[in-house]
Parts: structure tokens; C-alpha cells; sequence
């Protein structure tokens, strides 16, 4: 055997063992038990998370090893190409063939420096943080608690609703991103916001077990547009509404509703509008859904079935029909076009 393969087996064996040695240090590194002062959540989030840093290690070491040996075949290729080249092209003598020569082998070259240079920056991109597939046009701050859920006023596009934690409602203006109101009706948090779909009427629900309708519509800079704006049946809304006089910034703060939706004996989930505005239904963990009357806030129907409490509850745009879905895995649909009201259930989640 010549001495030139003789030292390259030599070096792919030390290479080798150099490998498996790494490799091993690397194992080893992260299946000690290392028994520290952390309580055990944190401990067990902290190994998890080495856990998926030694995955992406491994994956990445594995890559550039094919790599390497790629690297090492090319290598010889090129040597041999570049031998072979040499005793063609020495003989003839020609400045062509030179040249050729010099550009194929330029062009290995190149290639395999390409090829090691992006195995080597995965290894620092797949750290990086990812750039977002989205702008952020707006953001909107004021409440001081997880916000539940946030809806859009189909009579006016330019406003939105969120639902808070904080035990508050707030309503905003799209375009400036500034609060025009808040509700502080409820004694709990707040779970859902829905607008009415023809009436300036919002309907609220909260973990105390009941859900308010209050009017959304208020002016910063008056309080006779509010006026104007409501009906001659609601209450008088110089009551309910506060403005900050030295701060015209702040939002009007309301604090009562004109409607209180009572019936439920626990957390009021979720709520929606059925037969264009004019009842209110609402979905509660009590494992029961309630048709109101918008206008009185008398109670229609109790809707009773499902095992476990409700999650939602959603009303068709134009037909008397409801879905309510609970934590039993399965939703219902409930059609009121019916004196006898059919009920279908849907099964099929686990969960």
C-alpha cells in the first residue's frame, strides 16, 4: 500500500474517533443528574429544554459530518482530476488546455467552500430568531389584565370591542388606536363582547355570573351626542357616564348597563345576538345556555344537554339558529325555527 493512503486511513481513523468522542462528551454532558436547589418544575423545564438544544445539536452534528465526508470525496476527486489533468496537458503544452484545467478545478474549488460554508451557518441561523411574517400596524394599551377577546362593531367598522380580565370592557377607535370607553359594570372578569348586529348595544358576560347590554356609543369631546345617540326608553346616561375634565384624553368610564341578563348560577362564558338583535343568549359553565329578551332582559328558555360546562355559544346572522359547544367534546345546534326545537348533536372530538 503507498504511504499516501496509508497516512489518509490513518487520519479518517483518528478523525473518527475524534468523533464518536465529541459525541459522546456531548451525551454525557446533559444525562448527568445534577441535583441542585431549583424546585422541581423548574428543573424538569430546564432539562426539557436541554433536551431540545441536544436534538438540534445531534441533527446539526450528523449533517456536517455527511458533509465532511462529502468534503473528503470531492477533495480526492479534485486531486485526482488535477493529476490526471496535469499529466494530459503537460504533453501538450498547450495554453488552452491549461487554462481549462485551471478553471474546472477553480470551480470544484468554489463548490465545495460553498458547501461547508452553509453547513457551518445553519448551525448560527437556526438560533436566530426568525424574522416575522407580519407588520404590526396598531397596538392598543390600556387594560391592566389578559384580554379575553376582542370583536368589531358591524354597524361601525371604525370601532372595536375587547373583553379583560381586569374586569373591564373597552371600547377603541381603529384609526387612532386611542380608548373611547370603558365599562366598569361588572364585578368579575369579563369573558366576551359581542356587538349587536342592527342597534348600538353591546352585551357583555363576566365570572360573576350575569351579562350586561350597555350602549358603545359615546363622545369624548360631549355628552350630548351620548344623548342624542340613545333611545328615549334608556336610562338616563348622564348618570352613568364619567368624564375626566382636566384629561380629555382619558376614555368616558360607564358603569352601569342599561339591561342586566340574570339566571345563571356560575361564570357567564360567552354570549351572541339571535333574531336580528333583539335576544341575547348566553352560554355559562352552569352547563346550560339562556335565550333573553334584548329589550326586557326577561328569560325565554333555559337550554339544557350538554354533560359539562359550555365554552361558546355563536347565533346565525338570519336564521334562528345556535351552536353552543362545551368541554364534553361536543357542540349542538339548537333550532328555534321549530315550536318543538330540534336539537342535533355533534360528536367526534376527544377533547
Amino acid at each position: 500500500m503507498p504511504v499516501d493512503n496509508i497516512q489518509k486511513a490513518k487520519s479518517k481513523g483518528l478523525l473518527q474517533t475524534q468523533r464518536q468522542n465529541s459525541a459522546g462528551m456531548i451525551t454525557s454532558r446533559y444525562d448527568s443528574d445534577t441535583e441542585g436547589q431549583l424546585p422541581a418544575p423548574f428543573r424538569s423545564k430546564l432539562h426539557h429544554l436541554f433536551g431540545q438544544i441536544e436534538k438540534e445539536f445531534e441533527t446539526l452534528y450528523t449533517e456536517n459530518l455527511h458533509l465532511q465526508d462529502k468534503v473528503e470525496t470531492l477533495q480526492e476527486r479534485l486531486d485526482a482530476y488535477m493529476a490526471v489533468d496535469k499529466s494530459i496537458s503537460e504533453p501538450l503544452e498547450t495554453v488552452d488546455g491549461a487554462t481549462k484545467a485551471k478553471r474546472s478545478a477553480s470551480h470544484i474549488s468554489q463548490k465545495i467552500k460553498k458547501s461547508y460554508i452553509a453547513s457551518t451557518s445553519r448551525l448560527v441561523s437556526s438560533f436566530r430568531q426568525a424574522a416575522p411574517a407580519y407588520t404590526v400596524v396598531k397596538s392598543f394599551h390600556g387594560h391592566k389584565d389578559g384580554v379575553w377577546e376582542v370583536n368589531t362593531s358591524k354597524l361601525n367598522p371604525q370601532i372595536i370591542g375587547t373583553a379583560s380580565a381586569d374586569h373591564s370592557a373597552r371600547i377603541w377607535n381603529v384609526e387612532t388606536g386611542l380608548c373611547l370607553l370603558q365599562y366598569l359594570g361588572h364585578a368579575g372578569s369579563v369573558n366576551a363582547i359581542r356587538f349587536n348586529p342592527v342597534k348600538d348595544r353591546v352585551v357583555t358576560t363576566s365570572g360573576e355570573g350575569t351579562a350586561h347590554i350597555w350602549s358603545p356609543q359615546v363622545s369624548i369631546s360631549s355628552m350630548d351626542a351620548l344623548r342624542a345617540q340613545s333611545s328615549e326608553d334608556d336610562l338616563d346616561m348622564s348618570d352613568q357616564c364619567e368624564t375626566n375634565e382636566e384629561n380629555p384624553d382619558q376614555p368616558t368610564t360607564l358603569r352601569t348597563p342599561l339591561r342586566e341578563l340574570i339566571g345563571h348560577h356560575s361564570v357567564v362564558i360567552a354570549a351572541d345576538w339571535l333574531n336580528f338583535g333583539g335576544q341575547a343568549i348566553t352560554a355559562s359553565w352552569d352547563r346550560t345556555a339562556i335565550l333573553f329578551d334584548a329589550e326586557t332582559g326577561a328569560n325565554l328558555t333555559v337550554l339544557k344537554g350538554h354533560d359539562q360546562e359550555l365554552t361558546d355559544v355563536r347565533a346565525h346572522p338570519s336564521q334562528d339558529l345556535v351552536v353552543t359547544s362545551s368541554k364534553d367534546t361536543t357542540f349542538r345546534l339548537w333550532d328555534f325555527r321549530d315550536p318543538n326545537m330540534p336539537v342535533t348533536v355533534f360528536q367526534g372530538h376527544n377533547q
